[in-house]
């Protein structure tokens, strides 16, 4: 009897069609591929030719569930990316939780921030005035710096009228001295001096003008006007919304601080200015909480 080969004949010398061998698991008549009318085993079918060294059944890369099979070269590209749609799965399930975090976040954001308003305002109310004989007597006016022009390159209501109410307050008799506290972080830009030479401009005597450049921040200026020049006590200079907050910071430092109103602008003007002051209200709290300091001290300065 005729010994069987242990492996499959080769396919230049195999006579019909070299997948249809009882030995071959694809030759089962369930498989598609080992069936007669199977497009991949017609004789005009190049991947089906005898002579084509990849339709071997020995060769693993012709194999039915190899990805690398030549037999469909596009399923590669025709299947869809396993990390996308696992992504995208990930992204359905976690999408909600998602936007119900940050919808709880915003709103209790806004929470505190009204809150922030609300006590700011209620307790500092009846420290802030319009009329410069409803305030104590006090040695030093501090005044509040601001931008002489707008972006634009029109004047700044806020400065001009900040201007006139120190002015108001010193020739009132109700200050000795007036403490300049802004912004001179850059090199063609000096608040203080500016509101300085108006100041000048309107009569008030240089020997009663001190400038603070490192109040980069109301916060600062607050601080700086005890902690550098040793004022426990004085009247802040400038619009009512933005003495609530000073004031308040200042009494929380245990400053006895005032507030004289300059004038306000328009609503319209004023809008954007309203807007962030809202916000910057919650700002104090997380400032008092985790003990903020002003970025620079420095030495001592004596006023008067």
């Amino acid at each position: 009897m005729k010994k069987n080969h242990p492996f499959p004949k080769s396919p230049r010398f195999h006579s019909g069609n070299h997948d249809s061998s009882s030995g071959n698991p694809d030759s089962s008549t369930g498989n598609p591929d080992s069936s007669s009318g199977n497009h991949d085993s017609s004789s005009g079918n190049p991947d089906s030719s005898s002579g084509n060294p990849d339709s071997s059944s020995g060769n693993p890369d012709s194999s039915p569930g190899n990805p690398d099979s030549h037999s469909h070269p596009t399923d590669l590209f025709n299947s869809p990316p396993l990390f996308p749609i696992l992504l995208l799965i990930l992204q359905k399930h976690n999408m909600k939780k998602f936007l119900w975090f940050i919808v709880s976040l915003v709103t209790l954001l806004l929470i505190l921030t009204i809150i922030a308003n609300y006590q700011i305002y209620t307790t500092t109310t009846s420290y802030i005035k319009d009329n410069p004989q409803d305030l104590p007597s006090c040695k030093v006016g501090l005044l509040l710096g601001t931008s002489k022009f707008l972006r634009a390159g029109i004047p700044n209501e806020y400065f001009d009228n900040r201007i006139k109410a120190a002015v108001e307050l010193y020739k009132s008799g109700k200050i000795k001295y007036i403490l300049v506290s802004g912004d001179n972080g850059k090199k063609y830009y000096n608040e203080p001096l500016d509101m300085k030479k108006e100041l000048l401009k309107s009569g008030i005597p240089d020997s009663a003008i001190y400038i603070d450049n490192a109040g980069f921040r109301t916060f600062d200026s607050i601080i700086r006007a005890k902690e550098v020049f040793g004022q426990t006590s004085y009247i802040v200079i400038s619009q009512n919304f933005h003495n609530q907050r000073a004031v308040y910071i200042a009494r929380r430092y245990n400053i006895e601080a005032y507030g004289y109103n300059a004038k306000d602008v328009s609503a319209y003007n004023g809008f954007r200015t309203k807007v962030r002051e809202f916000f910057a209200r919650s700002k104090v709290f997380i400032d008092i909480f985790i003990g903020k300091e002003p970025k620079y001290l420095g030495e001592k300065i004596n006023i008067g």
